[in-house]
C-alpha cells in the first residue's frame, strides 16, 4: 500500500490544513501541462489519489488503521481494504482526467466541481434557479386564463396548472442540477485536450 503522507510530504499528524495546502503545492509541481517530465503524469495522479484519501476524516481513519496494521478483525479489515480500494479507484479515474486538462482548467474543476466553494456555487444556483421556475410555473396560469376572468378561483385549467406545476418541482431541481454540471464541464472549464500520457 503507498505512502500518502509521504507521496505529499507531510507527516502522519499533519492537519487537514497542512495536507490541502501540501497537495496544492504539489499538484502544481507535477502536473503535466506545467512539468515534462516523463514521469509528472503518474506522479501527478498519485497525489491527487492521495489527498483524495487523506482530505475526508473518515477515510483518512480508515487508510491510518490499515497503514499502521491496527485492525486485527479480519471482516473489518476486508471492509476497510475494499472501501479504500473503491476510493482509491474513483480517485485515478478523477486524476487521469485532470492530467489530461491543461493546468488552468484543472484549477477551475477544483474550485467548481471539487470543493467547498463550487458546493455553495452549484447550491446558491440551483436554489435560485428553482425559485425563479417555481414563480413562473406559479404565474403560467396568470398568462393563460388571466385574473380578471370571473372563474378565476373555479377554473380547472388553473387548478391543473398548479399541480402539473407542483409535480414538476423535483425534476426541475434535478435538472437545474444536472445542466449546471453540463455547464460547468463544457463551458466554464472546456473539454479537455486529450494529452497522452507521457511514458
Amino acid at each position: 500500500m503507498p505512502n500518502y503522507y509521504q507521496i505529499l510530504d507531510v507527516s502522519e499528524t499533519a492537519s487537514q490544513d497542512e495536507i490541502k495546502k501540501a497537495y496544492r503545492i504539489q499538484a502544481k509541481k507535477f502536473h503535466p501541462d506545467l512539468n515534462p517530465d516523463e514521469h509528472a503524469h503518474d506522479q501527478f495522479i498519485q497525489i491527487e489519489e492521495a489527498y483524495s484519501c487523506l482530505s475526508k476524516p473518515h477515510s483518512r481513519r480508515v487508510y491510518d488503521s490499515l497503514l499502521q496494521n491496527r485492525v486485527r478483525n479480519y471482516r473489518v479489515n476486508q471492509r476497510y481494504e475494499n472501501e479504500l480500494k473503491q476510493k482509491r479507484a474513483k480517485a485515478r479515474a478523477r486524476a487521469a482526467a485532470h492530467a489530461r486538462m491543461s493546468y488552468e482548467q484543472y484549477q477551475k474543476d477544483e474550485l467548481f466541481r471539487h470543493s467547498v466553494q463550487g458546493a455553495v456555487i452549484k447550491t446558491i444556483f440551483t436554489v435560485f434557479t428553482g425559485i425563479l421556475l417555481a414563480y413562473l410555473f406559479y404565474i403560467a396560469p396568470y398568462w393563460i386564463y388571466g385574473p380578471e376572468q370571473e372563474d378565476w378561483d373555479m377554473g380547472n385549467g388553473a387548478k391543473f396548472i398548479y399541480l402539473f406545476s407542483s409535480i414538476l418541482v423535483v425534476p426541475t431541481i434535478v435538472f437545474i442540477s444536472f445542466f449546471y454540471d453540463k455547464f460547468v464541464e463544457n463551458v466554464i472549464i472546456g473539454k479537455p485536450k486529450g494529452r497522452a500520457k507521457k511514458s
